[in-house]
């Protein structure tokens, strides 16, 4: 599965979004929007262009496989700290966010300060100042791979399921023989395109096959002959 990352530091969210609409090729695909930091100072901008983000998602057909990221504040020098306007500001868009995007939208700061190390110095005064921790982060705003990790693991066990939808690896996957031959063999959902994927070391992968909108609920496919035994299959579901 490729997975497209359209981060670029210091954009603007007008500049994330006019890079956004300009890939209408990927508006069907699960997404992530992640913008507003460099110019939360407007949040009324930040809002329309991530509406104009989801907006166009919808038009696409994906009117529920997208996350919304909340706005993190930074330790520079006090600046964003508990009782500061930047501070005000950043809360009252996240606030808007959360209202205006439901469970679609992840309180990134929240989690990141919720995961401080109590015990680690720097981060107990980050917590007091209401600042995501030093420890998960490489300087004084971004993340480290700790604060990633964290970030990915939340999304993992709590929003994988809203950004998925009915797409995704499917699971009951079985191999079975038919007349001699060898078939991989599912229960599937009858209109929707699906493909099989081979990997000799189930790190890389390869597709063999598309079949478009099948009409029988049992989807099966027969193994070439040439290809090597001890290769492994998966099926995907693909986004209709």
């Amino acid at each position: 599965m490729e997975v497209v990352n359209g981060g670029v530091n210091g954009q603007t969210s007008s500049q994330i979004a006019a890079r956004m609409l300009a890939a209408p090729h990927l508006h069907r695909c699960p997404t992530i929007l992640w913008a507003g930091r460099n110019n939360y100072d407007q949040p009324q901008t930040v809002l329309r262009d991530l509406e104009s983000m989801v907006s166009a998602l919808a038009l696409a057909g994906n009117t529920n496989q997208f996350l919304v990221l909340g706005v993190i504040n930074s330790s520079y020098g006090g600046y964003e700290d508990r009782g500061t306007l930047p501070h005000r500001l950043i809360l009252d868009l996240n606030r808007e966010l959360s209202v205006r995007y439901g469970e679609r939208f992840v309180p990134v700061r929240e989690i990141l300060i919720d995961a401080h190390d109590p015990n680690h110095a720097g981060d107990a005064a980050d917590h007091a100042h209401d600042v995501p921790p030093g420890s998960l982060r490489s300087d004084a705003l971004h993340l480290n791979e700790s604060g990633y990790r964290v970030l990915v693991e939340y999304l993992l066990q709590h929003k994988m399921t809203l950004l998925r939808g009915d797409w995704g690896w499917v699971e009951r996957v079985s191999m079975g023989v038919q007349e001699g031959r060898w078939a991989l063999q599912a229960e599937v959902r009858l209109g929707w395109p699906y493909q099989v994927e081979s990997s000799e070391d189930l790190v890389h992968w390869r597709g063999e096959f598309v079949l478009i909108r099948p009409e029988t609920k049992t989807l099966e496919w027969e193994v070439p002959t040439s290809a090597d035994p001890r290769r492994f299959y998966r099926l995907l579901r693909l986004p209709d």
